[in-house]
């Protein structure tokens, strides 16, 4: 089964997370967006990543430097 197939057959598009929004992740953000990559950012804290036009969804945790979170 070709990758289109497996996509169209699940209804899903394959994407990129990114962990932390910082001017990191804002470039990994951005490289895999240019791509048409569909993106998704996981930040415990107001970041820049935020309002890039790449950034298809954005996931607030409590605490992503802590295990207990």
């Amino acid at each position: 089964m070709t990758g289109a197939a497996i996509k169209h057959r699940r209804g899903l598009e394959p994407g990129g997370i990114v962990i932390g929004g910082d001017y990191q992740g804002l470039g990994i953000a951005r490289s895999l967006g240019r791509q048409g990559i569909p993106v998704c950012v996981i930040d415990d804290e107001t970041s820049i990543a935020r309002a890039s036009r790449f950034v298809q969804k954005v996931v607030r945790v409590r605490d992503i430097r802590s295990e207990s979170a």
